[in-house]
């Protein structure tokens, strides 16, 4: 479980489950949120299933996109090494969406321990946007998305 669904539903519903069920197909959130500068937004998050096939089995829901978040488990080192290959299966798709990276289950690292793997992930992919976020904590979520349509 790399977290996708738990993100949503924190920010969406601000709940957090520990019961694991993996999503088959798509979910959709809907979420209005307050920018700092008083503005409102309506977030629409398509809640894709994950693996190499959902990019390419869906890539008709990836059309039109503004913006791309894709989630890893940071305590899954695999879930980051396949990141790369999604992006640019995903950029081939959709060349003008704003990518982001979320890193979920921060919650787990100590402070130092954390800051280490944020100095590691900013050297092994740099050009992009990065948010360090907790699925169960709600620690980095609303702020990601806040990022991500300011992007």
């Amino acid at each position: 479980m790399v977290g996708k669904t738990s993100i949503a539903n924190r920010v969406t519903h601000n709940t957090f489950s520990q019961d694991y069920k993996s999503t088959i197909g798509i979910k959709i959130f809907k979420k209005i949120i307050e920018l700092k500068n008083a503005e409102t937004v309506e977030v629409v998050i398509w809640d894709i299933f994950g693996g190499k096939e959902a990019v390419h089995d869906f890539s008709h829901y990836f059309k039109g996109a503004h913006s791309i978040i894709l989630v890893m488990d940071s305590q899954r080192k695999e879930t980051i090494e396949k990141i790369q290959s999604y992006r640019i299966s995903l950029n081939a798709i959709v060349p003008n969406a704003n990518f982001a990276l979320a890193f979920n289950k921060v919650d787990l690292f100590e402070e130092e321990e954390l800051n280490l793997f944020k100095e590691s992930m900013c050297l092994a992919i740099p050009e992009s946007m990065s948010y360090y976020i907790s699925a169960k904590t709600g620690q980095g979520a609303l702020d990601m998305f806040g990022g991500v349509i300011r992007q």
